[in-house]
Protein backbone atom coordinates (compact mmCIF):
# COMPACT_ATOMS: atom_id res chain seq x y z
CA UNK A 1 0.00 0.00 0.00
CA UNK A 2 2.88 2.38 0.79
CA UNK A 3 4.27 1.82 -2.69
CA UNK A 4 0.97 2.86 -4.29
CA UNK A 5 0.76 6.05 -2.21
CA UNK A 6 4.41 6.84 -2.98
CA UNK A 7 3.86 6.37 -6.73
CA UNK A 8 0.71 8.48 -6.70
CA UNK A 9 2.54 11.35 -4.97
CA UNK A 10 5.49 11.12 -7.39
CA UNK A 11 3.18 11.04 -10.43
CA UNK A 12 0.78 13.73 -9.20
CA UNK A 13 1.54 16.05 -12.10
CA UNK A 14 1.08 13.39 -14.78
CA UNK A 15 -2.61 12.47 -14.78
CA UNK A 16 -2.32 10.04 -17.71
CA UNK A 17 0.24 7.88 -15.93
CA UNK A 18 -1.69 8.19 -12.65
CA UNK A 19 -4.90 7.09 -14.37
CA UNK A 20 -3.15 4.15 -16.02
CA UNK A 21 -1.69 3.14 -12.66
CA UNK A 22 -5.14 3.34 -11.03
CA UNK A 23 -6.69 1.34 -13.86
CA UNK A 24 -3.98 -1.31 -13.53
CA UNK A 25 -4.61 -1.56 -9.78
CA UNK A 26 -8.35 -1.96 -10.38
CA UNK A 27 -7.78 -4.72 -12.94
CA UNK A 28 -5.44 -6.61 -10.61
CA UNK A 29 -7.91 -6.27 -7.72
CA UNK A 30 -10.80 -7.45 -9.93
CA UNK A 31 -9.01 -10.61 -11.07
CA UNK A 32 -7.65 -11.29 -7.59
CA UNK A 33 -11.18 -11.04 -6.20
CA UNK A 34 -12.50 -13.46 -8.86
CA UNK A 35 -9.68 -15.89 -8.10
CA UNK A 36 -10.43 -15.73 -4.37
CA UNK A 37 -14.16 -16.25 -5.04
CA UNK A 38 -13.35 -19.34 -7.11
CA UNK A 39 -11.46 -20.77 -4.14
CA UNK A 40 -14.01 -19.80 -1.48
CA UNK A 41 -17.13 -20.76 -3.48
CA UNK A 42 -15.60 -23.97 -4.92
CA UNK A 43 -16.54 -23.21 -8.51
CA UNK A 44 -14.79 -22.07 -11.69
CA UNK A 45 -17.57 -19.52 -12.33
CA UNK A 46 -18.42 -17.81 -9.04
CA UNK A 47 -20.25 -14.93 -10.76
CA UNK A 48 -22.14 -14.88 -14.04
CA UNK A 49 -24.25 -12.34 -15.92
CA UNK A 50 -27.57 -13.58 -17.32
CA UNK A 51 -27.60 -12.84 -21.06
CA UNK A 52 -30.88 -14.49 -22.11
CA UNK A 53 -34.50 -14.51 -21.02
CA UNK A 54 -34.83 -18.27 -20.58
CA UNK A 55 -35.49 -17.98 -16.83
CA UNK A 56 -37.70 -14.88 -17.01
CA UNK A 57 -41.24 -14.85 -15.62
CA UNK A 58 -43.26 -12.24 -17.52
CA UNK A 59 -46.14 -12.44 -15.06
CA UNK A 60 -46.80 -12.66 -11.35
CA UNK A 61 -46.23 -16.19 -10.04
CA UNK A 62 -49.89 -17.36 -10.19
CA UNK A 63 -50.28 -16.16 -13.78
CA UNK A 64 -46.95 -17.67 -14.76
CA UNK A 65 -48.00 -21.00 -13.19
CA UNK A 66 -51.11 -21.07 -15.43
CA UNK A 67 -48.73 -20.91 -18.41
CA UNK A 68 -46.01 -23.30 -17.18
CA UNK A 69 -47.53 -25.34 -14.38
CA UNK A 70 -48.59 -28.30 -16.52
CA UNK A 71 -44.99 -29.03 -17.48
CA UNK A 72 -43.85 -29.06 -13.86
CA UNK A 73 -46.89 -31.09 -12.73
CA UNK A 74 -45.95 -33.68 -15.37
CA UNK A 75 -42.54 -33.84 -13.67
CA UNK A 76 -44.05 -34.36 -10.19
CA UNK A 77 -43.48 -30.75 -9.09
CA UNK A 78 -46.57 -29.19 -7.56
CA UNK A 79 -47.29 -25.48 -7.37
CA UNK A 80 -46.78 -25.60 -3.59
CA UNK A 81 -43.44 -27.36 -4.06
CA UNK A 82 -42.34 -24.85 -6.72
CA UNK A 83 -43.22 -21.92 -4.43
CA UNK A 84 -40.55 -23.19 -2.01
CA UNK A 85 -37.82 -23.05 -4.70
CA UNK A 86 -35.20 -20.33 -4.62
CA UNK A 87 -35.89 -17.87 -7.45
CA UNK A 88 -39.51 -19.03 -7.78
CA UNK A 89 -40.19 -15.70 -9.56
CA UNK A 90 -37.49 -16.30 -12.13
CA UNK A 91 -34.22 -14.68 -13.09
CA UNK A 92 -33.96 -11.80 -15.56
CA UNK A 93 -31.55 -10.84 -18.27
CA UNK A 94 -28.95 -8.53 -16.74
CA UNK A 95 -29.00 -10.15 -13.29
CA UNK A 96 -25.64 -11.11 -11.81
CA UNK A 97 -25.68 -14.59 -10.28
CA UNK A 98 -23.41 -15.86 -7.51
CA UNK A 99 -22.96 -19.63 -7.47
CA UNK A 100 -21.48 -22.17 -5.12
CA UNK A 101 -19.92 -25.45 -6.23
CA UNK A 102 -22.01 -27.91 -4.24
CA UNK A 103 -21.11 -31.58 -4.57
CA UNK A 104 -23.41 -33.00 -7.28
CA UNK A 105 -25.05 -35.39 -4.84
CA UNK A 106 -26.35 -32.34 -2.90
CA UNK A 107 -28.00 -30.71 -5.92
CA UNK A 108 -31.76 -31.19 -5.75
CA UNK A 109 -34.83 -30.75 -7.93
CA UNK A 110 -35.75 -27.07 -7.99
CA UNK A 111 -32.18 -25.80 -7.65
CA UNK A 112 -31.05 -23.29 -10.24
CA UNK A 113 -27.68 -24.36 -11.60
CA UNK A 114 -24.97 -23.14 -13.94
CA UNK A 115 -23.65 -25.68 -16.41
CA UNK A 116 -21.55 -25.87 -19.56
CA UNK A 117 -23.54 -26.43 -22.72
CA UNK A 118 -22.44 -26.26 -26.35
CA UNK A 119 -21.60 -22.56 -26.23
CA UNK A 120 -18.81 -20.68 -24.48
CA UNK A 121 -21.05 -18.99 -21.90
CA UNK A 122 -22.51 -21.08 -19.06
CA UNK A 123 -26.24 -21.82 -19.05
CA UNK A 124 -28.45 -21.15 -16.03
CA UNK A 125 -31.56 -23.35 -15.76
CA UNK A 126 -33.63 -25.10 -13.10
CA UNK A 127 -33.20 -28.80 -12.24
CA UNK A 128 -36.46 -30.66 -12.87
CA UNK A 129 -35.15 -34.20 -12.51
CA UNK A 130 -32.03 -35.83 -11.13
CA UNK A 131 -30.82 -39.35 -11.75
CA UNK A 132 -27.79 -41.52 -11.09
CA UNK A 133 -26.44 -44.32 -13.25
CA UNK A 134 -25.20 -47.69 -12.05
CA UNK A 135 -21.69 -46.26 -12.42
CA UNK A 136 -22.56 -43.52 -9.87
CA UNK A 137 -22.63 -40.73 -12.48
CA UNK A 138 -25.24 -38.02 -11.87
CA UNK A 139 -27.40 -36.58 -14.64
CA UNK A 140 -29.71 -33.58 -14.45
CA UNK A 141 -32.73 -32.73 -16.56
CA UNK A 142 -32.98 -28.94 -16.65
CA UNK A 143 -35.31 -26.38 -18.09
CA UNK A 144 -35.37 -22.62 -18.41
CA UNK A 145 -38.57 -21.48 -16.71
CA UNK A 146 -39.55 -19.50 -19.82
CA UNK A 147 -38.73 -22.28 -22.27
CA UNK A 148 -41.33 -24.61 -23.72
CA UNK A 149 -39.37 -27.83 -23.19
CA UNK A 150 -36.51 -29.35 -21.23
CA UNK A 151 -32.87 -29.28 -22.20
CA UNK A 152 -30.95 -32.40 -23.09
CA UNK A 153 -29.80 -34.18 -19.92
CA UNK A 154 -26.52 -32.85 -18.58
CA UNK A 155 -23.88 -34.90 -16.82
CA UNK A 156 -22.11 -34.06 -13.60
CA UNK A 157 -19.03 -33.08 -15.63
CA UNK A 158 -21.00 -30.18 -17.13
CA UNK A 159 -22.17 -28.90 -13.73
CA UNK A 160 -20.48 -25.67 -12.60
CA UNK A 161 -22.40 -24.59 -9.51
CA UNK A 162 -25.70 -23.92 -7.79
CA UNK A 163 -26.99 -20.34 -7.85
CA UNK A 164 -27.55 -18.86 -4.39
CA UNK A 165 -27.79 -15.13 -4.97
CA UNK A 166 -28.92 -12.78 -7.70
CA UNK A 167 -28.12 -9.11 -7.96
CA UNK A 168 -30.90 -7.68 -10.16
CA UNK A 169 -30.05 -5.92 -13.42
CA UNK A 170 -26.51 -4.83 -12.46
CA UNK A 171 -25.09 -7.02 -15.23
CA UNK A 172 -26.57 -4.87 -17.99
CA UNK A 173 -23.34 -2.84 -17.94
CA UNK A 174 -21.38 -5.98 -18.85
CA UNK A 175 -23.92 -6.89 -21.55
CA UNK A 176 -23.69 -3.39 -23.06
CA UNK A 177 -19.88 -3.57 -23.03
CA UNK A 178 -19.94 -7.00 -24.71
CA UNK A 179 -22.33 -5.75 -27.41
CA UNK A 180 -20.15 -2.65 -27.95
CA UNK A 181 -17.03 -4.82 -28.45
CA UNK A 182 -18.90 -6.94 -31.01
CA UNK A 183 -19.29 -3.84 -33.22
CA UNK A 184 -15.57 -3.85 -33.99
Amino acid sequence: MRIIVYLQKRLDGNTLITNLLNLSIMIVLFFTTLWLLEIVLLTSVPAAVVVSGSMTHDYKFDEWWLYSGEYYANNNITKEHFEEFRFKNGINKGDILISFGLPVENVKVGDTILYRGDKTLPIVHRVVRKSITTDDVYYFQTRGDYNLRSDNPISEEQYIGTVYLKIPYVGYAAIAYREFIRLF
